[in-house]
Formats: structure tokens, sequence, C-alpha cells
């Protein structure tokens, strides 16, 4: 072997250039990994983005439809509203040509003199024909003749409101 000055500067040389490479291929490497990664945020993003207006236009669609249920809803309200109107101009009608009135429980229609009043549970005055009256849960109250609602009613077949203006006077009377 020699000991060649030129040649072993020229390896050298090679040696410094090949390392040179080694670097530049890692640095090149590194960028197309960046790159590779860039690419899938990119698409990834893209991929939301399409997502997105997906979103976006079944919202659109969504909110479309309620408008129109909303508008159905108004537009049927208006017209149960003229037919209710319709409805109590004829019971109205009825009422006073052929003294006819609707019972509030079985909807049925009468004479008015099968017709009576009866209370509610919260009091509220109720057209009740003689059937729903007697067989419907009301009791005719011993003290103010009213009939009412059962759950009114106590064992003497007072309501709350007698029982309790009696229980006040008798309160009274203890002071």
């Amino acid at each position: 072997m020699t000991n060649n000055p030129t040649l072993i500067a020229g390896f050298e040389d090679i040696m410094v250039h090949i390392r040179n490479q080694e670097k530049r291929i890692k640095q090149l490497e590194d960028e197309l990994y960046e790159l590779r990664e860039f690419k899938k945020d990119a698409e990834d993003t893209c991929g939301s983005h399409v997502i997105m207006e997906v979103m976006n236009t079944r919202i659109e669609n969504a909110e479309k439809e309620a408008l129109k249920t909303e508008q159905r809803y108004v537009l049927e309200k208006e017209m149960n509203k003229c037919h209710v109107q319709k409805i109590n101009k004829l019971q109205d009608a009825l009422y006073h040509r052929f003294n006819i009135q609707t019972c509030c429980i079985c909807e049925d229609l009468y004479h008015i003199s099968e017709i009576e009043v009866v209370l509610d549970c919260d009091y509220d005055p109720l057209d009740c024909c003689l059937n729903c009256r007697d067989n419907q849960g009301y009791t005719q109250c011993t003290s103010c003749m009213e009939y009412v609602d059962n759950s009114l009613v106590d064992t003497d077949d007072e309501c709350s409101r007698c029982n309790g203006i009696r229980n006040e006077d008798m309160s009274s009377d203890d002071d």
C-alpha cells in the first residue's frame, strides 16, 4: 500500500462529500416527513371542511323544514280558531233557536232543561247533562245545593267551600 497524499486527500474529500450528502438526505427525509404530515393535516382539514359543509347543509335543511312546519302550525291554528268560532256560532244558534246546549263532559247535545251547571275540582262551572252529572262524579252539597266534583265533598255531603265557612263560623263563636 502506498501512502499517496493525493489519494488520501481525495478520499477524505469523498468522505466529507458523503457525510454532507448523508446530512442532506437526512434533511430531505425530515422535510419529506413534514410535507407528509402537512399533507395529512391538509387532508384531515379538507375532510373536516367537507363534513362541516354537509352538516351545515343538513342544518339549513332542518331549519327550512322547521320553518315550514311552524308555518303549517300557525295556519292550522288559525283554521282551528276559525272552526271554533263557527262551532260557537252554531252552538249559540242552537241554544237561542232550539234551546239546545252541549254537555261539556260527553259533548252530546241536550235540551237546556237537561243541562245543569256543575262545579269542577277548581270550582269552575261546567254545563253538564243530567246523566253525566249523576254518573261522572258530582254530588249535591247539602249546604249550598250546588253540584260539585266528588273530590270537594266531605263525608257529610258538604263541599269544602261550605265546610270552610262553617268551620270559620265555629271558630269565631269560640272567641
